[in-house]
């Protein structure tokens, strides 16, 4: 949550489900970044990256039930936090090994284009 609130310290998943989701996704590259050492010495350690993906898919399940509220889902909260979970550390773990060579600010931006285009199309909500 402090993370969330050095990059956007009003953003909330009531007043705009992307936005937020734009914000999460900057704190969490901005954690991975400080990390960036660890996270690739840990690279092929399955128990580390399991704990890991594990801690981000619940925090993406929580984020996906209070969208149930809002929105009609069209697949399982669970269904999709795994997917999305998938997406997001493959893209970031990606990137690790990619950077400097891509820049963060490429990436934040090719990110949040992905996750826009994915909240208006019809995969997410009915």
């Amino acid at each position: 949550k402090s993370r969330i609130g050095q990059v956007n310290p009003t953003a909330t998943i009531e007043e705009s489900a992307l936005e937020f989701t734009s914000v999460l996704i900057e704190a969490v590259v901005n954690e991975c970044l400080e990390r960036r050492e660890f996270l690739l010495a840990v690279n092929n350690s399955d128990l580390v990256l399991t704990m890991i993906s594990t801690t981000i898919e619940k925090s993406v399940n929580d984020i996906l039930c209070g969208f149930g509220e809002r929105f009609r889902l069209k697949y399982s909260h669970e269904m999709l936090s795994s997917a999305i979970t998938g997406a997001a550390t493959f893209l970031i773990r990606h990137w690790l090994y990619h950077c400097p060579e891509v820049s963060k600010d490429y990436f934040l931006n090719k990110t949040k284009d992905f996750f826009r285009e994915l909240f208006e199309s019809k995969i997410l909500f009915e």
